[in-house]
Formats: C-alpha cells, structure tokens, sequence
C-alpha cells in the first residue's frame, strides 16, 4: 500500500492529536498532584504557625502567673487574672483554627494529644492563680513556687516544639514531591 501526500498528511495529524491527549491527560494528574501537595503544605505550615503562637501564649501564661505572685492588691490581682482569661481565649482560638485544618490523618492524634496537654496546662495554671497571690512576693515560697511554674511550662513547651518538629518534618517532605 502506498502512502500518499493526504495519507501522510492525515497520519500525522491524528499522531499529533495523540500526543496532545497524552500530554492533557499527563498535565492534568499531574496539576491534580501539585494542588494536592500543594494544599498539603498550606495546611501544615497553618498547623505550624498557630502552634507557635500557642508557644508564644504558653510564655504569656507564665507572665500572667508572674504577675499574680507580684500583686499586692485587688485590682492588681484581677488584671493578672485578666491576662489569663485572654491567653485562654487566645489560645481556644488557635485551636478552633487547627482543628479546621486538613491535616494528614496519621498527624491527627498527635494533634489531639497536644490539644488534650495543652488543655491541661492551662487548667493547672488557673488552679494555681489563687495560690500564687496568697503568696508573699518577698517571702521563701515565692522562688519555689515561680520555679515549679517554670517547670510546668517548660513540659508543655517540649511538647509543642515537638509536634513542630514533626510538622517541619512534614512540610519538607511535602516540598520534595
């Protein structure tokens, strides 16, 4: 059989519309894994930013503590109770914004683990607000008990750069696909 010029002609048009499709069909799952990726690392970046920032509120808790052991009056004491209702609130809402986050479910309980500690912490710290002002300021049972504060907030500070870790981690990983 003889191949003629429109033959020819036809051949490679429908070889050239082959092609195209491979190439649509290769873009388009490929443009699919990008976004996916993509979305992916917009999320743990998110996850990662409001963990720093419940790290910021965690120094914020302890200065609201400090606060409470150096007042002296009432209204003293109420502003550093007052610091402490707005870490809480702040806090709460970094929260609010992770959970709404897609995050990897194996890096779920992490985050629910952390969420549950966190939790804890501030519960501990408001449990010692009133016997942070009953203390004397100058007295011997206001360095032991900044001391044991320190401590408490330097655990709960572990756990958070940790689960940051593990984020940073994450996101690189999702920046090599």
């Amino acid at each position: 059989m003889r191949f003629t010029v429109g033959r020819k002609l036809t051949a490679l048009v429908l070889s050239g519309l082959l092609l195209a499709a491979i190439i649509g069909v290769v873009g388009a799952t490929s443009g699919a894994t990008i976004k996916s990726a993509t979305g992916l690392t917009t999320s743990l970046n998110l996850a990662n930013s409001d963990l720093a920032e419940l790290d910021m509120r965690e120094s914020d808790s302890q200065i609201a503590e400090r606060d409470m052991l150096l007042a002296t009056t009432d209204s003293t004491r109420k502003i550093a109770a007052d610091e402490l209702t707005t870490v809480r609130t702040q806090v709460e809402a970094a929260w609010v914004r992770i959970e709404a986050l897609s995050l990897p479910a194996d890096f779920r309980p992490t985050v629910t683990t952390l969420h549950d500690s966190y939790t804890t912490y501030l519960g501990e710290v408001a449990a010692q607000m009133p016997l942070l002002s009953a203390i004397d300021p100058a007295g011997p049972k206001a360095a032991p008990a900044l001391e044991a504060e320190r401590n408490r907030a330097a655990a709960i500070q572990a756990k958070v750069n940790a689960v940051r870790g593990d984020l940073q981690a994450r996101v690189a990983r999702s920046e090599e696909r």
